[in-house]
């Protein structure tokens, strides 16, 4: 059959037939175009996978950095009652000892917000601290029953707000956990990061020491 009316060659016949017309030198500058282009190919790849590494570490690196400062934020702080609300409390009945309580309690959550404020650590000055009871019990370690207060505070930063269509009151402001002890006249407090609404995929969350609850 002459090369006028040959047919052509199937789609998988392409590659041989081609390499069976270069020359010599033409198979051997194909080879080494070949080599060079699976070599660059892997060199991308390498790259590629280690990019992907060093973020990964340097993400990590920012998780470790972030709990870090999350924690150290979360830091219980300690205190007691002192001087003459100490003594009072001590003289006076457990009603009177529980009012003395809360409101050392408040004084040390306020002078930790204005504290906080002064590091630059929070940007709004609170106008009022008020703490609530949420359970009284036995300590964990043993004691009298309801020596154990746990309680939520919250240092205002502004005016409440009455949301008409829903008949709820909102208040503004900074949310610590508290867990004080009646018959030691002591308290802990934690200033609580709440959960974002719309957390991104860097939130990290530490959890409250069960120093306050």
């Amino acid at each position: 059959m002459s090369e006028r009316h040959r047919p052509l060659p199937g789609v998988s016949e392409l590659p041989g037939l081609l390499l069976g017309r270069l020359t010599w030198r033409g198979r051997t500058v194909l080879a080494l175009g070949l080599a060079s282009l699976a070599a660059a190919v892997v060199l991308v790849q390498m790259d590629s996978a280690d990019r992907d590494r060093r973020d990964a570490s340097a993400r990590a690196a920012a998780g470790v950095r972030a709990r870090a400062r999350l924690a150290a934020d979360q830091r219980p702080v300690r205190d007691r009652l002192s001087g003459s609300a100490r003594r009072r409390a001590q003289a006076g009945s457990s009603r009177e000892r529980l009012a003395l309580l809360e409101q050392g309690l408040e004084l040390a959550v306020a002078r930790d917000v204005a504290g906080r404020v002064s590091q630059g650590r929070l940007d709004e000055h609170s106008s009022s601290t008020a703490c609530t009871l949420q359970r009284r019990r036995r300590p964990p370690s043993g004691g009298a029953p309801g020596d154990d207060l746990l309680y939520t505070c919250l240092a205002r930063t502004g005016t409440p707000r009455t949301f008409e269509a829903v008949g709820k009151r909102l208040e503004i402001g900074y949310r610590f956990k508290a867990r004080g002890s009646l018959s030691a006249l002591s308290f802990a407090s934690v200033k609580e990061n709440p959960f974002p609404l719309h957390p991104t995929i860097d939130y990290q969350h530490v959890a409250l020491s069960s120093a306050c609850g």
